[in-house]
């Protein structure tokens, strides 16, 4: 039998919303190409399947359903980075929200949908 807790997070985990956070790595301490290529390749491996929109270079918006499922990607991203020098950093999940900035306007549409 489920506890009232437990009922919350089934209710609140199960729900199709639009949440998302952004995520910016930096790994310019990595001086060898090929090496930075392969971290880069494996961070963005830690939420492939995953919608996402890469507006700038190194600064993405990922869209996922849950909490759970942001703890698990932070955690992934988390172990390719440890000892590496790449460093990142990641908003919080948010529900909704509005970015603003200084892009091609091509690119609205798309964070628009993740966010949104």
């Amino acid at each position: 039998m489920m506890n009232i807790c437990q009922r919350i997070k089934q209710i609140f985990t199960s729900q199709k919303s639009k949440m998302h956070f952004s995520l910016y790595i930096d790994p310019s301490l990595i001086s060898d190409v090929a090496q930075r290529a392969d971290l880069v390749s494996r961070i963005e491996g830690s939420f492939s399947g995953h919608r996402q929109s890469n507006p700038i270079p190194n600064y993405y918006i990922i869209m996922v359903p849950n909490q759970d499922t942001y703890r698990s990607i932070i955690l992934r991203i988390t172990e390719v980075c440890r000892g590496t020098g790449v460093r990142f950093m990641a908003s919080p999940v948010m529900e909704s929200g509005r970015y603003n900035g200084w892009i091609g306007n091509n690119i609205w549409a798309e964070i628009n949908a993740i966010s949104s």
